[in-house]
């Protein structure tokens, strides 16, 4: 190639390579090779996050509260740790003094003494509770939940139960929070009886700087009772172990039984040496049929200082009256046992848009989310009343009552309730905004209508009304 050629074949690349940036330029110029514009979803506050070595980590704001463990290696699945408000566990692995014949003691743990005369409760028992799968993990500002299937399996690989299983955290104000534990169990090809045992369904070891013994720490329960001595194999809504976290700082957790539960409430197995459990069949068997499954909830109100029993009282009633979105099963306000789903209403007056019907949908709702979930009067303020009507006398010894939920407008300060057998009762101020229920107990006496007449309301009333009511007999409290 002569020079000419050179000169010729080097203006002709030149050219090329200049094309080729102009290219370039316009590309970049009109957006080619660019990121396209962010547009992040919102980060949901609580999350359940698939973790190795088959584990879930339940997290607020990026921070662990508890991990649920469900290897193929476990005698059971187990939560640990549980993290309370200080970021320190409030529960541990095994008995401080006697680690070796009490290992079954797995923070929190499901499990029972005698299925069909198989030990489930100890490590050297002859059944296992195996993780079968993970159903669903749900992530949400107001709660994260996982769903799983378990087998209670014998030593000879026969399964005599299906278990689906709901764990649930929901994030409380100043750093506490509520974990909920919903069980559905199936028996599998023959009946399963729970035997007559104090060791099962739940149980929760506590760490050792809480426990009475150890640290210094006390019991107390719903019906006043206080440490092992006024506790132990005595009937209560809940149980409180509190304790010393740090020198400086008192926290606990409280062991909630539910209102739907078969034996609520329940005998509690309490001991100073920092363990406490709710007893399924402290008192008799329970069977378990084919056609039937029996369905459980427990609760733990993870929480700060040593709480006055008022306080714990308001966290359980919010309890009892949450509402499953698993399809495991309804809650109370939702199921047979609320008399006041059987009712008819008749109310004073209602408000346009609103039902009176719906005190007893089973949802405490209504405005400004709407007005379906709630009955409102029109215009009413004392004086206004709501009646339950039934075809058949019913025993009735419990009600429950929620305010409506208008952000601090209308709500109810007194009232009173008439009974068709004479009696009236009067009733204190409602929680504002359904915040929590209203609940009026006495004596069991049988009825075959109510009356809630409300007698003195907050001054900047204008509709006042309910957004549920609830009625129980003394069984299904």
């Amino acid at each position: 190639m002569n020079e000419k050629d050179r000169s010729m074949s080097k203006n002709r690349l030149g050219q090329r390579l200049l094309v080729l940036l102009l290219s370039a330029v316009l590309l970049v110029s009109n957006g080619w090779g660019q990121e396209p514009p962010s547009n992040p979803k919102p980060v949901p506050r609580m999350q359940v996050i698939p973790m190795p070595y088959n584990q879930a980590s339940f997290q607020r704001d990026g921070l662990e509260l508890t991990r649920y463990h469900f290897g193929p290696g476990l005698h059971r699945p187990f939560l640990f740790p549980i993290i309370g408000p200080s970021g320190i566990s409030l529960t541990r692995m095994g008995h401080p003094h006697d680690p070796e014949s009490h290992s079954h003691h797995n923070s929190v743990w499901i499990s029972h003494n005698i299925v069909n005369e198989t030990d489930f409760w100890s490590d050297r028992g002859k059944g296992t509770i195996r993780h079968k799968r993970i159903v669903e993990l749900q992530d949400a500002d107001e709660y994260a939940y996982l769903i799983a299937e378990n087998e209670w399996v014998t030593s000879e690989g026969k399964v005599l139960m299906l278990e689906t299983r709901r764990i649930t955290v929901l994030p409380l104000a100043d750093s506490e929070w509520l974990l909920t534990i919903d069980m559905e169990f199936k028996a599998i090809n023959q009946a399963v009886t729970l035997g007559k045992t104090p060791f099962g369904m739940i149980g929760v070891r506590m760490a050792k700087t809480i426990g009475v013994n150890d640290g210094g720490g006390t019991i107390r329960n719903s019906e006043g009772g206080v440490n092992e001595k006024e506790v132990l194999w005595k009937q209560a809504r809940w149980v409180d172990y509190s304790g010393a976290v740090t020198n400086s700082k008192v926290e606990g957790i409280t062991l909630f039984d539910h209102p739907g539960n078969p034996n609520h409430p329940a005998y509690f197995h309490v001991r100073n040496d920092g363990w406490m459990g709710a007893s399924l069949t402290f008192d008799r068997p329970r069977e378990i049929g084919l056609t039937k499954a029996l369905s459980l909830r427990y609760g733990l109100y993870v929480h700060s200082s040593l709480k006055t029993s008022e306080a714990i009282e308001t966290q359980w009633k919010r309890f009892a009256f949450i509402e499953t979105t698993s399809g495991l099963r309804p809650g109370p306000l939702k199921s047979d046992l609320n008399l006041a789903r059987k009712a008819r209403i008749i109310a004073t007056s209602t408000h346009s848009g609103y039902v009176a019907e719906a005190i007893i949908d089973g949802v405490v709702g209504g405005y400004p989310e709407g007005t379906s979930a709630e009955w409102a009067s029109n215009g009413e303020k004392t004086s206004a009343a709501i009646r339950l009507d039934w075809d058949q006398p019913q025993t009735i010894d419990r009600i429950w009552l929620f305010d409506r939920p208008n952000i601090h407008a209308d709500q109810i300060t007194a009232g009173q309730i008439l009974f068709s057998d004479g009696a009236t009762i009067t009733v204190g101020e409602l929680p504002d905004d359904a915040s929590a229920a209203k609940e009026i107990a006495f004596a069991p006496k049988k009825i075959t209508w109510l009356k809630f007449v409300v007698t003195s309301v907050k001054p900047a009333t204008q509709n006042i009304g309910l957004a549920e009511i609830a009625v129980f007999a003394p069984e299904q409290r």
